[in-house]
Parts: C-alpha cells; structure tokens; sequence
C-alpha cells in the first residue's frame, strides 16, 4: 500500500466533533469510508502516512489530551474569523477560541498552528473597516503562536441562498479585497507571519506580498518534517483553483456542527 497524506477533515471539523472517534481509527490503524461505489478503507499505521493535516475552527479538549499518541508528522489548521454567532452560531467567543488556539500552538509549534483568516464575508455589520479592525487585533494577540495565516473570500452557492437573503452576506469587492488585503498585509508582518491565500488563484495580491498557497503543500511538509514526498503525491489535486498536493480526506459531510452560514459542507 502506498502512502498516503492524509487530511481530517475540512468536512467535518473532526478533531471539535469527531476526535473520539478518529483516535479509535487511529489505534486500530485505519478508516473506514462509505460512497456510491460501497466502502474502504483507509490506513492510518504511520508506516503508511507520510502527514496527517488537521482542520478545525475550535478543537476538543478530548483532541488536545491524545495529540501525544501520534506516530505519524502532523500539522493543523484553524480557522478563527472574529465573526458572531449570526454567521457562526454555535462556536464559543472568539477569546475563548484564540485561547485554545495558543494552548495547542504551546504543545506543538507556532510552524504547525497555521492561522486561517477565511472566508472574508461582507455583511452590514462586517465591513472593510471591520476587517480591517478586526484583524489587527487577532494578528497582535496571535503574534509569535503562529508563523502563516491563510486568507480566503466568500463564495456564494446556491444553498446558501437563504443564508445570503437572511444576513446579507456577499463576496467583497475588487477594490474592498484590495483595501482589505493591504491592511491584513501590513499587520501581519508588523506580527512576523506570512499571508498566503486559499484557492484564489483568479487574484493576483503580490503587490501585497500575499501569494498564492497550498493549504497541504509538499515543500512545507518536506521542510517542517525533514521527509523527502515521492513526486507522484506532490502533484496538484483535481480541484482546478486549489494548489494542494495529492490527499485522502477522510471526513463525511453534513456533520459539522458549527452551524456557520457561509459553509459549503453543510
């Protein structure tokens, strides 16, 4: 079997919800996962795992208390937005969250606590001058708990429609991106990260010094963990806007539980 990295789970948000459960997978050495085509499974031994990368918005306590029983180089990335419970209503105060986010940062590294600023929305009530505010503020109480941030824009879908009509959610404007993105710029390097964006190739920032990334990126897990990736898993994914190398998720959708009015996954 070859290796695998192997990603938990930007579907789901498995280590708030579901870290029970992936732990159990975890001893017993692999998941099993269900499609139209039946079910396999996934090996989880770190023999076959060249990298887990782990997605959340606010991990369990459950989650933190057994990072020690990984075998295998593993990184997480978390989102943390600053927005209310009218786009993200079931996700404590943001204290609360940036708090946890420096506990985990303390365990494991600020080069594997990776930031995620994203999606910017603009709604009447978050605004450029908003973002603007609002970024700054995290950046600084962030500062030295993580090295990257990683920015995204709101997309809208048509399941979310009700959700758009109801908070008036919208992508941000060209020239609101541009005045957003020099600001999220400038503050980030005040705090000594580096800005990268996530699926937004049709933006050219450089001018900002924000560049376009790979949320699971071969050069970085090669540098962070001294692991040489075999060629055939540093190619890109089959998700034409996302620069990310080959990854199993092994995540379901419609479980998370966070509730938030943007969400593609729900």
């Amino acid at each position: 079997m070859s290796k695998r990295i192997i990603s938990v789970s930007y579907k789901d948000d498995t280590p708030a919800f579901f870290s029970e459960q992936f732990f159990e997978d975890y001893r017993r050495g692999f998941r099993t996962l269900c499609g139209r085509n039946g079910t396999w499974t996934v090996s989880l031994r770190p023999e076959d795992v060249h990298c887990l990368v782990f997605w959340t918005k606010n991990c369990s306590d459950h989650f933190l208390q057994h990072l020690d029983e990984l075998r295998s180089p593993f990184y997480v990335q978390w989102t943390i937005t600053g927005y209310g419970r009218d786009l993200e209503p079931n996700l404590p105060d943001k204290q609360t969250v940036m708090d946890r986010f420096k506990a985990l940062s303390n365990r494991i590294g600020a080069s594997r606590t990776i930031w995620r600023y994203d999606p910017i929305v603009i709604t009447p009530a978050y605004g450029v001058q908003w973002h603007r505010e609002r970024f700054e503020q995290m950046a600084s109480y962030l500062e030295g708990y993580t090295n990257t941030c990683v920015i995204s824009f709101f997309d809208t879908y048509a399941k979310i429609n009700a959700e758009c009509r109801q908070t008036g959610m919208r992508p941000p404007t060209l020239s609101e991106i541009d005045t957003i993105c020099a600001a999220i710029a400038e503050s980030a390097q005040r705090h000594g990260m580096t800005v990268q964006t996530c699926a937004e190739r049709k933006y050219d920032l450089r001018r900002f010094g924000i560049h376009e990334g790979a949320c699971i990126d071969g050069n970085y897990i090669e540098r962070e963990f001294g692991i040489q990736l075999p060629q055939a898993v540093k190619s890109p994914g089959s998700f034409r806007p996302c620069l990310c190398i080959l990854n199993t998720d092994i995540g379901s959708y419609h479980r998370c539980k966070h509730g938030c009015k943007y969400c593609y996954a729900k």
